[in-house]
């Protein structure tokens, strides 16, 4: 029991540590077609996401044309689609569905 405080404490300084020396590059454009939506990074990549993810977040019969109309914020970590009201971290271009959402 005494030793749980500690460990927690510990955890947060390891996820802290590890966060600020994880670079993300930023989203610099996207671009949308009837399969997936492509982000365009900072250090060169096109990373994709199929649209079928949308749905697995809860987002039933998203339209490609819904994702033409984008904002980049906070500094290109973020692409919001204000269409659907929903913000994409660029953690979820390069880690994935199951991405944190923020550093």
């Amino acid at each position: 029991m005494k030793y749980e405080k500690v460990e927690k404490e510990i955890k947060v300084m390891d996820e802290q540590l590890i966060s600020n020396f994880h670079y993300h590059p930023e989203i610099v454009s996207c671009q949308v077609n009837e399969q997936e939506l492509t982000g365009q990074l900072s250090d060169g990549r096109k990373m994709s996401i199929p649209l079928d993810w949308f749905i697995k977040w809860g987002f039933k019969n998203i339209r490609p044309e819904q994702l033409t109309k984008y904002e980049i914020w906070e500094g290109g970590h973020i692409v919001f689609f204000p269409k659907i009201n929903q913000p994409l971290h660029v953690r979820t271009f390069t880690d994935g569905l199951e991405a944190r959402c923020c550093c």
